[in-house]
């Protein structure tokens, strides 16, 4: 079977009964025979093992479970990671389904093109509208060989969250040696947008990406995802928790990327946002009262002291006030919370309007 193993599907499974057997039925379905299928179960409690032990007695050949206590998606990844003996790597949420055909034309798609990433499209199916989405605007099939069109228009849209590009891991195909070369992982310090820095690790180390003009994977969003309820569930102070990881996470894969000098002004905007989300983080901290919020802002302020940022506009006034005024921040980070806020419900209001 080793031999014979051309991509390795991790699939990491949490507490998705209702939806698994889709999936893996969908798994099962494709016509590319050299597909193993990782299922890395995360501590499920909703009989969602039962299911993947019942799958794998009945395809040993395909199906291969791994069983671990909870530790979160990325952790889940990385084990599936570890395992995985194809030449290339592939992703799919357990709460989703693929098209018969996604691997065997990604796999197409990259070797054809001596591609290290291959990508197609997928539609986003979700309780009120479905998208068709990409991960970069591409028109037919096409190749990348550009490494400055990678990195300005892919990489660097991508990293600085211009909407132009996504950080879907599910529509790729990724080389393993790559990933084991630069022993690229999953943060599992970051509990969103975890897949968008595995995603900018990768890119950075590729000269050629192959787009696969076909919609082949369906990213379904429903009442209970995770992804819809995050900014329901959980407070402020957990939301800007994991935003300021995220910019930790950003800020060290621009500096690795060696971009430093190319484009200094994003290495400062990084930079911006790092401090930017540790302020929030404390002013919205339920567990610090208001002398001992002051006190961690002027230890914030003294390290923002010995950073040379250039920055403008909105930036440059926050920056201003976390150097000199501190005491500021916490009434102005409620005022920009509750300001979010009124965005996000005036959006959805106008969702239902326009339904």
């Amino acid at each position: 079977m080793a031999a014979e193993i051309k991509i390795s599907v991790i699939v990491p499974v949490y507490n998705t009964a209702a939806r698994l057997e889709a999936c893996l039925d969908s798994l099962l379905a494709q016509t590319e025979p050299g597909v193993e299928i990782i299922l890395v179960d995360d501590g499920s409690t909703d009989g969602s093992l039962a299911i993947e032990r019942q799958y794998q007695l009945a395809n040993p050949d395909k199906i291969r479970l791994l069983e671990s206590a909870h530790g979160g998606v990325s952790a889940a990844r990385n084990t599936g990671l570890d395992a995985a003996r194809g030449e290339w790597i592939g992703f799919c949420d357990s709460d989703d389904t693929v098209e018969p055909r996604i691997y065997a034309e990604l796999y197409s798609g990259a070797v054809k093109s001596g591609a290290e990433l291959s990508c197609c499209k997928m539609v986003d199916k979700g309780p009120e509208e479905s998208r068709i989405i990409s991960n970069f605007p591409f028109s037919g099939d096409v190749i990348v060989t550009d490494r400055a069109v990678i990195v300005k228009d892919i990489f660097l849209e991508l990293l600085l969250n211009t909407k132009r590009c996504n950080g879907y891991l599910m529509t790729c195909l990724y080389r393993r040696d790559v990933l084991e070369r630069f022993n690229i992982r999953f943060d599992t310090g970051i509990s969103m947008q975890e897949d968008e820095i595995f995603l900018l690790n990768y890119l950075v180390r590729v000269n050629r990406i192959a787009g696969v003009d076909k919609v082949l994977y369906n990213y379904l969003r429903f009442e209970t995802s995770a992804c819809f309820n995050y900014y329901r569930r959980e407070g402020d102070y957990f939301r800007e928790r994991n935003w300021y990881s995220l910019s930790l996470a950003q800020r060290d894969v621009f500096r690795n990327s060696g971009l430093g000098g190319t484009y200094p002004w994003i290495g400062d905007l990084l930079v911006f946002k790092v401090y930017f989300h540790e302020a929030q983080m404390v002013c919205s901290s339920p567990e610090l009262k208001y002398f001992e919020r002051l006190k961690k802002l002027r230890e914030i302020s003294g390290r923002a002291r010995g950073e040379k940022l250039n920055l403008k506009g909105g930036y440059r006034l926050f920056w201003l006030v976390l150097i000199y005024m501190p005491g500021l921040l916490p009434l102005l980070c409620f005022l920009k919370r509750r300001k979010d806020q009124c965005s996000r419900k005036i959006e959805h209001w106008l969702k239902g309007v326009l339904r």
